[in-house]
């Protein structure tokens, strides 16, 4: 077990994007850095999975044009399930891509490791309070 962020434990992480390729690519690397990962193909799956979770989720690492229902939707509903101070990294393919709150990280697709790993990190070490809701 690596130590982020000066925690004793692995953060445990969410990871959920509509291509099943792309989650697994982000899941595996992040796994390899010693997070725990889970994963989820989209916004109903990654409900179930995050209340199924019996520890605390750390991140939610989400795609920001998910099918159904947005990244922000599912973040401010898994905030209501899981956790009032979870966590968010966005993902997404759209080079013009702003959220209301210029606090919300982004990771633009694509990305190679080195980058997802870093603004994992920094998502992780970043107040909820500066995060949008």
């Amino acid at each position: 077990m690596h130590s982020h962020n000066g925690l004793n434990y692995a953060p445990t992480i969410l990871v959920v994007d509509a291509d099943p390729g792309t989650c697994k690519y982000m899941a595996v690397i992040l796994a390899m850095q010693g997070f725990q990962v889970l994963q989820a193909n989209d916004s109903l799956e990654a409900i179930i999975t995050a209340a199924s979770k019996e520890s605390k989720l750390d991140l939610l690492l989400t795609e920001m044009d998910m099918p159904r229902i947005s990244g922000a939707q599912l973040a401010e509903c898994l905030r209501g399930v899981v956790s009032d101070d979870l966590k968010v990294l966005y993902t997404t393919q759209n080079a013009g891509a702003r959220l209301r709150d210029g606090g919300v990280p982004i990771l633009f697709k694509p990305f190679d490791p080195a980058d997802l790993v870093g603004r994992t990190e920094e998502a992780l070490k970043t107040p909820v309070a500066s995060l949008a809701r």
